[in-house]
């Protein structure tokens, strides 16, 4: 394995049941997550990667219900933000 990408974006769309398609609760955030594999690896040991990003702890958090709780903090932005929102995890697991 030389490297690995996770390219995430995230849309709303219209619940398929929604009985009121422009009211409350009618959209659901979906999150759309592309991993980017790259070094000589067979079709099992890719699988295997894609099967341990599923169980990544922000892959269960995004599944589950959510709470968000914020803060302010006064500092400097990293340098590698670029304008962009940065969200560091660290996640791993043996194959």
């Amino acid at each position: 394995l030389e490297s690995v990408e996770v390219h995430l974006s995230h849309i709303k769309e219209h619940k398929a049941d929604s009985e009121n398609p422009d009211g409350p609760g009618s959209y659901i955030s979906v999150f759309e997550k592309e991993l980017v594999i790259d070094g000589p690896l067979d079709e099992q040991q890719r699988a295997r990667l894609f099967e341990i990003a599923a169980r990544c702890p922000v892959h269960r958090t995004l599944e589950g219900e959510v709470e968000i709780r914020s803060e302010l903090r006064n500092g400097q932005m990293s340098k590698k933000a670029n304008g962009q929102i940065v969200l560091t995890h660290l996640c791993s697991e043996k194959l």
